[in-house]
């Protein structure tokens, strides 16, 4: 599993994230944020699939993040037929997690900035 000083590292670094977004991606323009982050997770998790393994890492640089210590040893294993990993298999932003008040709002458009909670399976390093 994920060690405190690497959590508190992503944790940190998916606000910094977000808020580049939003600059990138305008503010004003809620519905444009929403479908890109939408259009990157999809991707992610195509590419997941694709290769099998993804990192943190590789999530940040579609989003238009830097790059950090962290990323570079979490991520995601995606292998349909060894379940023995225990992580979910696919990608997510934390988007859409209706026991998150702001998740919820961002979703729905009273917030213009998300803090992005990926459920990353821990360090893969080796298991790819």
């Amino acid at each position: 599993m994920v060690s405190v000083p690497l959590a508190e590292e992503m944790r940190s670094s998916a606000v910094f994230r977000v808020q580049i977004i939003a600059e990138i991606h305008r503010a004003d323009c809620h519905q444009h944020t929403k479908f890109f982050l939408v259009q990157q997770q999809n991707y992610a998790n195509d590419l997941l699939k694709a290769r099998g393994h993804l990192f943190l890492n590789e999530v940040y640089d579609l989003i238009g993040a830097r790059r950090t210590k962290a990323g570079a040893q979490v991520g995601w294993i995606y292998d349909p037929e060894h379940d023995h990993l225990g992580g979910d298999g696919f990608v997510d932003f934390g988007m859409f997690d209706i026991d998150k008040p702001k998740a919820r709002d961002f979703v729905n458009g009273y917030e213009k900035v998300i803090i992005l909670d990926f459920n990353v399976d821990g360090v893969i390093l080796d298991h790819i």
